[in-house]
């Protein structure tokens, strides 16, 4: 999973990361069976000439390891494009937001509790709210961290769960200020729900699997897209519930 994968960036731990990269457990077949030549031989060459076109991670990894040998995990890595790599750390950011906010809500369900963080109206920095503030906001106003170096915890039993799951780890708030400028995390902040606007549903009927039932936006500018159409009272009819809403930017 790509979160283990950034946590092993976390933890420094390179050819760790090589390697879960290259899991022969991942991914289809015919890229299972090049990863699991890599675990048997360790031959990049190789490994490259029998890499699918389409796998472009293990490809840029497999090159940087040609080029820097196995033994400069760190440098192999780097051959891998900066946005992916970031994918990885963010990804083990947003497991352990996940989790924290999956429990809340078993414990608490939709309870804002004092402590919570919230959003000041006045300045728009995040602070923690008072016992007799409570009644003031609802759960759409309620943040919640992601991990980082730079964020305020909530002041209630939110605080102990985020270090004890960091912990698990081998991760504190100050260690997401990593040593290598990409992986350092300073943090941010989510709302643990957001209402969304323009809701607009309907029921549909249609005969043919493969037929697309919404209008993607390449068939927007193209002006491909095909209306649903039933022939006849024999044609086979499947149903589908369609909605249609929008959310606020993340």
């Amino acid at each position: 999973p790509t979160h283990e994968i950034g946590k092993a960036l976390l933890n420094r731990k390179w050819y760790d990361a090589i390697q879960l990269i290259l899991d022969p457990n991942r991914g289809e077949a015919d890229v299972a069976r090049v990863c699991s030549l890599w675990f048997d031989k360790q031959d990049a060459s190789e490994c490259l000439k029998n890499m699918p076109k389409r796998c472009n991670i293990e490809i840029q990894l497999l090159r940087g390891i040609k080029q820097y040998g196995i033994k400069d995990a760190y440098h192999c890595l780097n051959a891998i494009a900066r946005n992916t790599r970031l994918m990885y750390v963010h990804s083990y950011q947003s497991l352990v937001w996940n989790r924290i906010v999956s429990r809340r809500l078993q414990t608490f369900q939709f309870r804002v509790l004092a402590g919570d963080l919230v959003r000041d109206e006045s300045d728009s920095s995040v602070r923690a709210i008072e016992e007799e503030e409570v009644c003031q906001y609802t759960i759409y106003d309620v943040l919640m961290p992601l991990p980082g170096y730079d964020i305020k915890l909530p002041q209630n039993r939110m605080s102990e769960w985020y270090v004890a799951l960091l912990e698990e780890d081998g991760f504190t708030l100050a260690s997401l200020k990593h040593s290598v400028k990409d992986y350092s995390l300073a943090g941010s902040y989510r709302k643990i729900l957001v209402k969304p606007i323009d809701v607009e549903w309907s029921h549909l009927t249609y005969a043919d699997v493969k037929v697309s039932l919404i209008e993607t936006d390449l068939q927007k500018l193209d002006g491909s897209f095909q209306p649903i159409v039933v022939d006849g009272e024999d044609s086979p009819k499947l149903k589908a519930f369609r909605l249609d809403f929008t959310l606020p930017s993340s």
